[in-house]
């Protein structure tokens, strides 16, 4: 038997960059429900996964947002066959409860394979421990799933996070099933079906050290931003997800919706409110902490001429949403790591363990030898090799922020600006420090590995629409705020400029203000 990895199933969100819809507006009269899988716990014949799970709550907690029923019983982790298949029962069965408008979201986040039979399988958690034929007993296949979501007319979302790199199969080609005919198995059914990447691919579990995968990140950060049609919204996961893998991985999308269906959103039906200026009350408690820096070079670097205006703004938004804002212009290396960012972590443990802890940085930032650096005023870099002795380690900020043991920090980085010809201005993959893994930290750069930031006269693109995002009235958490930043861009530039984010979660949301404007 040849077994072939699923190159059509996907992997799941952290920082970010990490996204979640907040508009308050009213609810889509139809009813819908939401059912999300997650499955890390494969044993070492199948393979364990890291972020399943984690993607797993990112979904639930976007589809939340955007009023779809998720109750507790309807998020279901490492579970085996029957159970799962018993929850997709049960999911249906809500959905037929609710009326004939009522429409169905299912996530599974986990690992999918497909046997030389050409039949497609979900694996759930499985007791076999080798590969062989008796695996295929402990799974669930595609074709009982479809037909168990089309029993009744009700429109349905499938996203299939599967497929992950690390299925341990003896055969790892990935084969010649066709994922397409799969859906065309049995009745016909009014159901949309994402896959996380396409035929003869495989899809990220994410970055060493990330919390979630790019699959999830980009659904959760736009299924509730826009009033899109659940069509061309996944068409924009579709270009995120490339976009975070440098066109490496590429979800698949086919829609076999009704003529009414095809017309469906995912998020609630609302009209983003206008950006306003929130007024904070004097008294109200000032446990929120800004560092914004900004460098626009000249002499050893080609100078920038939008990076002090884009601080500028940065910084008043902080205010203007009660931080307490220290503002560092052109420092130094030494400036930076001895004086200022020491001094910002001293302001921080004064604060007290509920600070929130927010670094902004404009100018330039490059990658070198698996790490990210920042590039002081004084920075003379030609070379790659240079990084080390003439700029600031990422690494270092997010250490001294989280020796401080504020209840969160954030880094904003609005960086990747080519400055020079040898020197990369970002690496392949972002670079996460181990101190993510153990304080809760968000950290957000302005562009994906491969693009580079836009400017404008009136400051930076990613400087625009974050500060249009801070500035929104309603009540959002800081995950939540950095999504709908990276949507905003992303609309600005048509795709050209896309922010991405990780995190490492914690057990509540942090909001981005003490209560809503």
């Amino acid at each position: 038997m040849r077994v072939a990895r699923r190159t059509v199933l996907g992997a799941g969100l952290g920082v970010g960059a990490m996204a979640w819809p907040g508009f308050a507006g009213a609810q889509s009269a139809a009813p819908r429900f939401g059912l999300v899988v997650g499955n890390t716990a494969y044993n070492r014949g199948v393979g364990e996964l890291r972020n399943a799970g984690a993607d797993a709550d990112l979904v639930a907690q976007s589809l939340r947002a955007c009023g779809f029923s998720v109750p507790n019983d309807a998020v279901v982790k490492n579970v085996a066959r029957l159970p799962l298949m018993a929850a997709v029962r049960a999911h249906v069965a809500r959905v037929q409860a609710a009326g004939p408008q009522a429409v169905g979201f299912l996530y599974y986040a986990g690992h999918g394979a497909a046997a030389s039979t050409g039949r497609n399988y979900l694996i759930p958690i499985v007791s076999a421990e080798e590969m062989t034929d008796a695996l295929w007993d402990e799974c669930v296949d595609l074709p009982w799933l479809f037909n168990t979501l089309g029993a009744s007319p009700h429109a349905h979302i499938v996203a299939l996070d599967a497929c992950r790199n690390s299925l341990r199969t003896p055969d790892r080609s990935p084969g010649n099933a066709t994922y397409r005919n799969v859906v065309a198995e049995g009745r016909e059914h009014n159901t949309f079906i994402s896959y996380s990447t396409w035929e003869g691919q495989t899809a990220s579990d994410g970055v060493p050290g990330a919390t979630n995968g790019p699959y999830a990140l980009a659904l959760a950060a736009h299924m509730g931003l826009e009033g899109r049609s659940v069509i061309d919204m996944f068409d924009v996961v579709r270009r995120d997800v490339r976009a975070r893998t440098q066109n490496i991985q590429e979800p698949m999308n086919l829609s076999r919706l009704s003529d009414t269906s095809s017309s469906m959103r995912i998020a609630r039906v609302s009209t983003p409110p206008a950006v306003v200026a929130p007024q904070v009350r004097a008294d109200a408690p000032s446990t929120l902490r800004a560092f914004v820096i900004s460098c626009d070079y000249g002499g050893g670097l080609p100078a920038l001429m939008t990076t002090r205006r884009s601080a500028d703004r940065v910084a008043d938004a902080f205010e203007r949403s009660g931080f307490t804002v220290m503002r560092s212009i052109n420092p130094t290396r030494t400036e930076m790591m001895q004086r200022h960012i020491r001094l910002f972590r001293e302001e921080l443990t004064a604060a007290g363990p509920d600070t929130v802890a927010a670094v902004y940085f404009a100018g330039y930032a490059a990658s070198y030898n698996g790490a990210n650096y920042l590039l002081p005023q004084d920075a003379r870099v030609e070379t790659d090799g240079e990084l080390e002795l003439a700029a600031v380690p990422l690494s270092f900020v997010i250490e001294q922020v989280a020796a401080a043991r504020a209840q969160f920090g954030v880094a904003m980085l609005d960086c990747g600006r080519r400055f020079s010809p040898n020197v990369s201005p970002r690496g392949i993959q972002p670079y996460l420090v181990d101190t993510m893994a153990t304080r809760r930290f968000l950290l957000s750069f302005s562009a994906v590995p491969g693009q580079l930031a836009i400017d404008t006269p009136e400051g930076s693109i990613f400087s625009l629409g974050l500060v249009e995002e801070m500035l929104r009235p309603e009540r959002r958490d800081f995950v939540r705020t950095m999504a709908a930043v990276a949507d905003n861009v992303f609309r600005r530039t048509d795709g050209a400029q896309m922010p991405f984010y990780q995190y490492s979660a914690g057990p509540a949301p942090v909001y981005f203000r003490a209560e809503a404007h």
